[in-house]
């Protein structure tokens, strides 16, 4: 069973599990490495889930069916929420017996019936970044949509216009920063030469998947005390933060265009805007906790495959040393041309 919400999976297969636990079957976690723990332990034990990886089921089941001798026989309980497969269908070895169920979603309900009359006043300046302006007021306008919270999303292009205290400035101009803005939240673009890349956009804070990455600006060599809120796939900042007196500056070392990256095309970029805005500072959001769509029992099993065809694919990686017959064919090489030269210089001498 997978640590998350396993005091209710084995609430719903209680039976089932007592039996197979007191037909002498080990308990393993289903999550990376698979660690063995005694049963009554895993559920007295309080899981920190706000940290765990969100793999795909899939996928540990194919990394399950690597260590395992085929035909393993394998009981596996799980929730059968959509959010939980990605990827391709493997095929697999094992004996997999899978059970899944429908968890209850009425904490979620709870969390979401709480009404939220904060306002937040976000205010986008730009001059030639106005696409990257369309972007964002989109993803905002759909938040605002979706999560019924007063937002107030304005684009501007005359500082005449910018109003006094705003929750947030978009600040998407090269233009130095004014320092009358008095925003609580000021998000700019790193000023400095863009570097072609081929990377992604990682958030540490969130479940959120990663983000291809085409262009980002080098964040200088001198060091500051500022929070990487995301990264690049080297470490590298895309984006920080910085708290100065009253005020939170973040900066964007890429920029919301598809040209720098795939961003604004992502369907999770709404629930981005939302992480970012949501409280003034980055929160620690799922965007996939209110995800509650299932999978079919049909949809989600895997195909089987015999222990021939596990092997013949396995001899398919075979390492092979060919150091042998490498320094034979540089032998072969050197005495062709010391035949060739001889040969040639023997001709040469006779003519």
């Amino acid at each position: 069973m997978p640590p998350q919400n396993i005091k209710e999976t084995y609430s719903h297969f209680k039976n089932t599990i007592d039996s197979l636990k007191n037909a002498g079957l080990e308990f393993h976690y289903f999550e990376e490495s698979f660690p063995k723990e005694k049963l009554e332990d895993a559920l007295s034990n309080d899981h920190d889930t706000a940290n765990a990886k969100n793999y795909s089921y899939w996928t540990l089941l194919t990394l399950l069916d690597e260590i395992l001798p085929p035909k393993q026989p394998v009981y596996l309980f799980t929730d059968n929420y959509l959010k939980h497969f990605s990827g391709n269908r493997p095929a697999l070895s094992l004996s997999l017996n899978w059970s899944t169920f429908t968890p209850s979603d009425s904490v979620d309900h709870q969390q979401t019936a709480q009404p939220d009359t904060t306002s937040r006043s976000i205010i986008l300046f730009t001059d030639k970044y106005a696409t990257d302006a369309r972007y964002i007021k989109a993803a905002i306008d759909a938040v605002k949509v979706y999560s019924k919270k007063n937002i107030n999303c304005t684009t501007i292009t005359d500082l005449k216009d910018l109003p006094a205290n705003p929750d947030w400035l978009f600040w998407l101009s090269d233009k130095e920063l004014i320092a009358s803005s008095h925003a609580r939240n000021i998000l700019s673009y790193q000023k400095g030469n863009a570097e072609t890349k081929s990377s992604t956009i990682n958030m540490p804070e969130t479940y959120l998947p990663s983000i291809r990455l085409y262009k980002s600006v080098a964040a200088d060599s001198v060091t500051h005390s500022l929070e990487n809120k995301w990264i690049d796939g080297f470490g590298n900042s895309i984006l920080t933060k910085e708290k100065k007196d009253s005020a939170n500056f973040y900066r964007l070392y890429t920029h919301f265009d598809p040209g720098w990256n795939e961003l604004v095309w992502s369907d999770n970029f709404p629930a981005i805007m939302y992480n970012l805005i949501s409280g003034d500072s980055i929160t620690t959001i799922n965007a996939n906790a209110r995800d509650n769509r299932i999978i079919d029992q049909q949809q989600l099993l895997p195909s089987s495959v015999s222990n021939p065809v596990k092997k013949q694919n396995a001899s398919t990686f075979t390492e092979i040393n060919l150091s042998g017959l490498s320094w034979l064919l540089v032998l072969l090489l050197f005495f062709t041309e010391r035949f060739a030269s001889f040969r040639n210089s023997k001709l040469t001498a006779n003519g």
